[in-house]
C-alpha cells in the first residue's frame, strides 16, 4: 500500500467514526420517542482486488472501511409478539371497563340498591297487616313499589347509556384505524420510493410501525413483510393496507335498542362514507365482520373487545334485569288478583281497604318500562283475603301479609337478582384476574422488544466513547502518514 493509499484508508477511517458519532447521537436524542428503534452503523471491511493477475499478487493490508448504511435494530418475531400481546391486552381491558361499569350500576352489596328496595316493598305490605285499617302502611307500601319501578327504570336506562357510549367509542375507533390504514399506505409509498433512491427511510420506517401497532392493537390485525421495505396489514383473511394501497372499513348497528340490535365493523364499500379514506377501486367485498363476537370467534383487539361489550354483556344483563322486572311486576300483580289460602288451598279474589276486588297494579314489558299503572293510589292495595260468594268480606290484611312473603321465594324476583349479582361478581373476577395475566404477558413481549430496538443511554454512552477513540486514532494516523510522505519529500530535495 502506497503512503498515499493510506491517506485514503484513514480518510474512510474518520468517516466510519464520524458516522457513528452521528448514529449515536440520533439515539440519545431519542431516547424517549414513541416507537423509535435503535439505529447501528453497518460497516464492512474493504479487502484487495479480486480480478487475478499473472505474475503478480496483493501483499497489502486492505483498503479501510467502508459504511454501507444505518439500519434498525429490530426482531420482527418479537415485534410480532408484542403486537399479539397488546391486542389481548385491549379486549380484557375493554371487557374489565365495562364490567365495571355495569357494577357501578348495580351497586351490590349496598344499602340503597335493588335489593334492598324490594326488602323495603315487602317488608312495607307486611306493616299493612298488622293494621289493615291505618293508611300510613299503605301509602308506605305504594311508596315503595314507586321506588321499586324508579330504581329499575334507572338501572335499565344507565345500561341503555353503556351500551350507547360503547357504539360511539366503537365508530371513533374504526375512524382511527381507517385514517391509520391511509397513513401507512403514505408512508410505505414514502419508503419505497426512499429505498429506491438509496435514501434513508428509518424513521419513516418507525412512524410507519407506530401506525402498525395501533392498528394492530384495536383490531388484532397482522403483517406481512413486502419489496422495497412496505408492509401489507392484514384483518382476518383480507388487507386493511397492500403495499400503497389501503382499503377502509365501517360500523354497522341493526338498530338503537341494545335488546334487538347487533353491532358489527364490515368492509365498506364504494360510496360509503367511509370509503373516502381508502385508495381508489381497493375496496375488500362482503360483509365479513373483521370483529365478531366470541360466540362465532373472530379477531382480538379492543374493537373486539367493544363488540362483546355493545352484542354480549351488556345486552345480557339488560335482559337479566329485565327478567328481575317482570318476575316483579308477575308476582305484584298475582297476588293483587289472588289469593290463595295457605290452609284450605281455597283461591278467591282479594279485595281493597273499601271492599273493592283487587287489580293489577304494575304494567310493562321491560326494565325500562316497568312502573305503577298511571291512576292508581295507596286505595288500590288489595290487603284482604276474599271470602265465598255471599259472606261479608273481613279486612284481616292476610292479602298484604302473602305479599310480603314473596320476599322468600326461591324463584321470584329477590332470588333471580341475587343469582345475577353473583353472576355478575364471578364473571367480572373472572375478567379481572385474565387482565391481570394478560398484562404480565404484554409487559413481558415489551421488555423482550425493548432490549433489542430500545435505546439504553448506558450503551449508547459506550459506544461514544469507542467512536470517540476511533476518531482520535485515525486522525492520528493520517498524521503519522502525513508525517512519513513528509519526511520522504525531504529526502529526495
Amino acid at each position: 500500500m502506497s503512503s498515499f493509499s493510506s491517506l485514503n484508508v484513514g480518510s474512510l477511517a474518520i468517516h466510519a467514526a464520524q458516522r457513528g458519532l452521528d448514529t449515536t447521537g440520533q439515539n440519545i436524542s431519542n431516547t424517549a420517542t414513541p416507537g423509535y428503534s435503535r439505529q447501528r452503523v453497518d460497516q464492512v471491511a474493504i479487502g484487495g482486488p479480486t480480478v487475478p493477475a499473472i505474475w503478480s499478487r496483493y501483499d497489502e493490508a486492505g483498503g479501510g472501511v467502508k459504511v454501507v448504511g444505518v439500519s434498525r435494530v429490530r426482531d420482527e418475531f418479537l415485534e410480532a409478539r408484542a403486537r399479539v400481546a397488546h391486542s389481548g391486552l385491549a379486549e380484557t381491558e375493554k371487557l374489565e371497563q365495562a364490567f365495571a361499569g355495569i357494577e357501578r350500576t348495580f351497586g351490590e352489596p349496598s344499602s340503597t340498591g335493588l335489593q334492598s328496595r324490594l326488602a323495603e316493598f315487602w317488608n312495607a305490605s307486611a306493616k299493612i297487616s298488622n293494621d289493615p285499617h291505618a293508611e300510613a302502611p299503605r301509602n308506605l307500601t305504594f311508596e315503595r313499589a314507586i321506588a321499586v319501578t324508579n330504581h329499575l327504570n334507572s338501572m335499565a336506562n344507565q345500561l341503555t347509556t353503556q351500551w350507547a357510549d360503547t357504539v360511539t367509542e366503537v365508530r371513533a375507533n374504526v375512524n382511527d384505524v381507517n385514517v391509520m390504514a391511509k397513513d401507512v399506505a403514505n408512508l410505505n409509498r414514502a419508503i419505497r420510493n426512499n429505498t429506491i433512491s438509496g435514501l434513508p427511510s428509518n424513521e419513516l420506517a418507525d412512524q410507519r410501525d407506530l401506525l402498525v401497532e395501533k392498528i394492530s392493537t384495536l383490531t388484532g390485525a397482522t403483517t406481512e413483510r413486502v419489496a422495497d421495505g412496505q408492509v401489507s396489514v392484514k384483518i382476518g383473511n383480507a388487507y386493511l393496507v397492500s403495499g400503497v394501497e389501503n382499503s377502509a372499513v365501517k360500523l354497522v348497528a341493526t338498530g338503537a335498542d341494545p335488546r334487538v340490535s347487533t353491532l358489527s365493523v364490515q368492509w365498506a364499500a364504494a360510496g360509503d362514507p367511509e370509503a373516502a379514506t381508502a385508495t381508489a377501486e381497493f375496496f375488500n367485498t362482503g360483509a365479513v365482520s373483521i370483529a365478531t363476537t366470541s360466540t362465532s370467534g373472530g379477531s382480538i383487539g379492543e374493537i373486539s373487545g367493544q363488540l362483546k361489550t355493545a352484542n354480549e354483556v351488556v345486552p345480557g344483563y339488560l335482559s337479566k334485569l329485565d327478567s328481575v322486572a317482570m318476575k316483579f311486576m308477575t308476582t305484584v300483580n298475582g297476588q293483587q288478583t289472588s289469593y290463595t289460602d295457605p290452609i284450605s288451598g281455597v283461591t278467591s279474589q282479594p279485595f281493597t281497604a273499601d271492599g273493592t276486588p283487587g287489580a293489577a297494579l304494575l304494567s310493562g314489558t321491560n326494565a325500562s318500562t316497568l312502573q305503577v299503572i298511571t291512576g292508581k293510589a295507596p286505595k288500590d292495595l288489595a290487603i284482604s283475603k276474599g271470602n265465598p260468594v255471599g259472606v261479608p268480606p273481613a279486612l284481616d290484611g292476610n292479602n298484604a301479609l302473602a305479599m310480603s312473603r314473596h320476599l322468600a321465594d326461591a324463584t321470584g324476583a329477590d332470588a333471580t337478582y341475587r343469582g345475577l349479582v353473583v353472576e355478575l361478581g364471578v364473571e367480572s373476577q373472572s375478567v379481572t384476574r385474565t387482565g391481570q395475566a394478560q398484562t404480565v404477558v404484554a409487559r413481558d413481549a415489551d421488555d423482550a422488544r425493548e432490549n433489542v430496538s430500545g435505546v439504553s443511554l448506558n450503551e449508547e454512552m459506550t459506544n461514544l466513547i469507542k467512536y470517540q477513540h476511533s476518531f482520535s486514532a485515525a486522525a492520528k494516523f493520517i498524521t503519522a502518514v502525513d508525517a512519513t510522505i513528509e519526511s520522504l519529500l525531504n529526502m529526495v530535495r
